[in-house]
């Protein structure tokens, strides 16, 4: 912005300035831009309109509004490839654009991750369309009806709820969070977790059911517990993390409501021994517990998926390039 400014006032009076910088679209137009060229105007260039159009008439408290609506949304699509996550957001939204071809591939700069985080955004801002997915009980269909349906993510049905097994990966460093799940329902083979819930067992890590809470969650750490503020990262904050997910799974009506009561969820969460940093171990778990829930639904990733994007997986700690 310190360089646009200078620009703005040394230019020649025909000349006309567009901003690039899709963060900095509101400031970069307040300050004088004549327009903007942006990778995000075309996954909702109805904001970026009404944006314009409420500072044209003056009102900057609306278009800040809008500015802070989109921000989350675009930062993701700044930082992994532009092109690449525009692709990925308008194919979930149901505008077919095909994929972005290489050195851009999903699954590389923009990661299994993002494109779960960038979902999640978009539902937020109402661009995924909400549909029925059917959850089938023995001979009974129960159908969420309201279920965000990302196109190419969502299946119309869930043949079988007797074991589900959802797995994410959320942020990076020493506060990164791998969040493995299991989920049925109470009268299939997931209430073997329930029954141990509590117990000390040699060889394993005490898990426990969390209170107040549905569906009924047992949560277990992965590691060793090394000391009194792992601990408490561990049964305190990554624990809240995973209650805190669950029920936005729920308030997401992910769930049909009439089935809520009788699924177990076992979720074994990896926490860092040198992990620190409490708040980025709560947010990491949060998002790796939706997505795994999410993805254990879906049935994701599936051998197909898999297959198809072999030659741009990356291991997050393996592959240096």
């Amino acid at each position: 912005l310190v360089n646009l400014t200078t620009i703005l006032v040394r230019k020649p009076e025909e000349f006309q300035v567009v901003v690039g910088h899709d963060e900095v679209a509101l400031p970069a137009l307040a300050s004088g831009c004549d327009g903007a060229i942006l990778a995000s105007a075309n996954i909702f260039p109805d904001r970026y309109i009404k944006m314009q159009a409420a500072l044209a008439q003056g009102d900057l408290k609306e278009a800040l509004i809008i500015q802070r609506s989109i921000q989350k949304t675009v930062r993701i699509i700044v930082n992994k490839g532009g092109g690449l996550a525009v692709k990925a957001a308008l194919n979930m939204m149901g505008i077919p654009v095909g994929h972005a071809r290489a050195p851009l591939i999903e699954g590389d700069l923009l990661s299994y991750e993002d494109i779960d985080e960038l979902r999640t955004c978009l539902e937020d801002l109402q661009l995924i369309k909400r549909g029925p997915v059917t959850f089938r009980v023995g001979d009974h269909a129960i159908v969420a009806e309201a279920y965000p349906k990302a196109v190419g993510l969502v299946p119309d049905e869930v043949p079988d709820l007797t074991l589900l097994h959802g797995e994410a990966l959320a942020g990076t460093g020493l506060e990164v969070a791998h969040v493995d799940l299991v989920m049925g329902l109470k009268s299939g083979p997931v209430s073997v977790a329930l029954e141990g819930a509590g117990r000390m067992m040699e060889g394993f890590h005490p898990s426990n059911v969390i209170k107040d809470l549905e569906p009924t969650t047992v949560f277990a750490p992965t590691v060793t517990i090394t000391g009194e503020l792992h601990k408490k990262l561990v049964y305190d904050v990554a624990q809240r993390a995973v209650a805190d997910a669950v029920r936005r799974t729920v308030t997401d009506r992910i769930f049909p409501e009439e089935l809520v009561s009788d699924i177990i969820i076992a979720v074994n969460v990896f926490v860092h021994p040198k992990a620190n940093n409490a708040k980025r171990v709560h947010i990491n778990n949060f998002r790796a517990t939706r997505f795994a829930i999410r993805r254990a639904i879906e049935g994701r990733q599936s051998v197909e998926e898999i297959v198809a994007r072999r030659d741009s997986a990356r291991h997050p700690f393996a592959y240096n390039p």
